[in-house]
């Protein structure tokens, strides 16, 4: 819980986190309202901007429909990020906890773009209500761990 807290959007939703881990950095996430630039050089530039270069990037964690203001990013965006991502070797990890099991007509929202995540996290709707979570993701990465996370 403490690291998906960190990992989030909200500011206002990370007070209660006394050392917060400064290695987490946030990207504006391109819906043409809030952020206008829709462009895959607003990734870059807010990187940049925060001193931050590929290599200093283990992973992206997307979500690719946002539940609070309903709204998907650009195509292209997401087509991008995926290519940036393979040629960076950083993983793209993306959260269908809200938006997962068909909630957005496709299985998982990441479809609309076209493009495959290494790994995806899911809740909410793949149990019908019950309190059920899983993480999926391709074998070169789930197989580095054990059946007990080990």
């Amino acid at each position: 819980t403490l690291g998906a807290q960190m990992a989030g959007g909200f500011a206002s939703l990370k007070e209660w986190i006394v050392n917060l881990d400064k290695d987490f950095y946030q990207v504006p996430f391109p819906d043409g309202y809030i952020n206008e630039d829709t462009s895959f050089e607003s990734f870059k530039s807010a990187l940049k901007a925060k001193g931050v270069t590929p290599d200093m990037i283990a992973a992206v964690i997307t979500e690719a429909y946002q539940g609070g203001i309903a709204g998907f990013a650009d195509v292209e965006y997401m087509q991008e990020l995926r290519q940036w991502c393979t040629k960076n070797k950083v993983l793209l990890i993306d959260d269908e906890v809200q938006a997962g099991f068909g909630r957005t007509g496709k299985m998982f929202a990441i479809e609309h773009y076209g493009i495959e995540p290494d790994i995806i996290c899911c809740g909410k709707g793949i149990s019908g209500g019950l309190p059920l979570s899983a993480v999926l993701g391709k074998s070169e990465f789930m197989d580095l761990y054990g059946p007990n996370g080990a």
